[in-house]
């Protein structure tokens, strides 16, 4: 049974056979098992072994053992391995939201950037054409008023994003522009005095929820995004109607970023689907 990467870092696929009720693909580091992961699919990511068992510039090989009706063959039938190797850093990082070019009403605004499986922190280098600003943070977001100096309205901001990795940056390739319109408040809505966001089950194999906790009946907004940053599905609706949908059913085997707002209230949360 042979294994072969996909274009993307994220998926590995093993030749697909019809008969087969499943997949069990087996990662070993040397002779060390790392883990297998059970798949109904031909496919699976390195990310489902848990991210802490997975290393930067390491070679694994991985080979499949095949399920029929449920029941799989004798581990004798491991088909031939292959060698797979992760890249030295994590990947380059990037502003996912708002969308680049766009302009925004509110100084507060927060600034995604795109989340790097291994990135140990994020720095947002900021230009305005007159200077340049940098923001480190351990987290994927931030607003323009953090910059020291704070923010302007009538301004045109450039963003870079740069991922921490083994006390060094992995500088980002892509720039992108946000413009602060001319009437931008410099202040932002009070918090909502309950906000909290989870998806269940997670992991998981079919569909998930979201569990909005909140004190406000305003409307919420649902953004996917997959880790390289593009966007896969974009919804808005009541509290009610949000926790009671389905999410994530044609969504391929992979890592989503789930970025959920309430007004000025915002929560990102991770979910893995099998």
């Amino acid at each position: 049974m042979w294994v072969y990467f996909s274009r993307y870092f994220n998926s590995i696929f093993c030749v697909q056979v019809p008969s087969a009720s499943g997949y069990r693909f087996r990662v070993r580091n040397g002779a060390t098992v790392v883990g297998t992961v059970d798949k109904t699919v031909n496919r699976f990511s390195l990310v489902e072994l848990g991210i802490s068992n997975i290393a930067f510039a390491t070679t694994y090989t991985v080979d499949v053992l095949l399920a029929f009706g449920g029941n799989l063959r004798p581990e004798s039938e491991y088909g031939s391995a292959c060698s797979i190797s992760t890249p030295a850093t994590p990947g380059t990082s990037r502003v996912i939201s708002p969308s680049c070019g766009s302009t925004i009403n509110n100084l507060w605004t927060t600034i995604f950037a795109q989340q790097v499986l291994g990135a140990q922190g994020y720095k947002f280098v900021v230009t305005n054409g007159v200077q340049t600003r940098e923001f480190a943070t351990a987290n994927p977001r931030f607003q323009l008023p953090l910059l020291a100096g704070g923010a302007a309205a009538s301004t045109a901001y450039t963003i870079r994003v740069d991922v921490l990795y083994a006390s060094s940056y992995v500088q980002g390739t892509v720039l992108c522009t946000i413009t602060t319109s001319p009437t931008a408040t410099r202040q932002t809505s009070a918090a909502l005095a309950i906000y909290d966001v989870n998806a269940y089950p997670n992991p998981y194999a079919d569909t998930f929820k979201l569990n909005v906790n909140t004190s406000s009946e305003d409307q919420v907004g649902v953004r996917v995004y997959d880790m390289l940053g593009g966007e896969v599905e974009a919804r808005q609706a009541s509290v009610a109607a949000i926790t009671n949908l389905e999410i994530g059913s044609q969504y391929p085997s992979g890592v989503y970023n789930i970025i959920v707002t309430q007004g000025d209230n915002v929560k990102t949360v991770r979910v893995v689907k099998r």
